[in-house]
């Protein structure tokens, strides 16, 4: 009903995706490669980085919190390793991703920002681990 409203099919996709209840993924995914031109291997190729993502960042936060809270060097290095990948995806969908949309821009900003921030938080952190093992 919403969707016969707008003409852009992005603004489609909007309504649809917000205003519609979606059971499972795959019924996003199936609406996302309806609504816009979406070649099939951009759209495998989108989801698939997206569960990467989804496994590294999972991850790398596992390993961060789990360094810091028993102040160990080992995970927390895990942790700084997997920073690098994990800055490496949010800038594929912030530059190289099919559809870019001004929101996903800016919230991929927003988070190579707190990446950055992490990793110096992390790095002072092994650095402070380090000097606690030496006395």
């Amino acid at each position: 009903m919403w969707a016969s409203a707008f003409r852009s099919p992005l603004s489609r996709l909007f309504v649809e995706l917000h205003f519609k209840p979606v059971g499972d993924p795959q019924q996003l995914f199936s609406g996302l490669c309806l609504l816009l031109p979406y070649p099939t291997a951009n759209l495998v190729l989108d989801v698939v980085m997206l569960l990467l993502y989804l496994g590294i960042e999972v991850i790398r936060l596992f390993f961060g919190t789990k360094g810091n809270l028993c102040q160990r060097k080992m995970p927390l290095g895990i942790s700084v390793a997997l920073t690098f990948p994990s800055a490496m995806m949010a800038s594929y969908y912030l530059l190289l991703q099919t559809y870019v949309l001004r929101l996903e821009a800016i919230m991929n900003g927003i988070l190579l920002v707190f990446c950055g921030s992490e990793l110096l938080l992390e790095v002072l952190t092994l650095a402070a681990f380090s000097s606690v093992d030496r006395i």
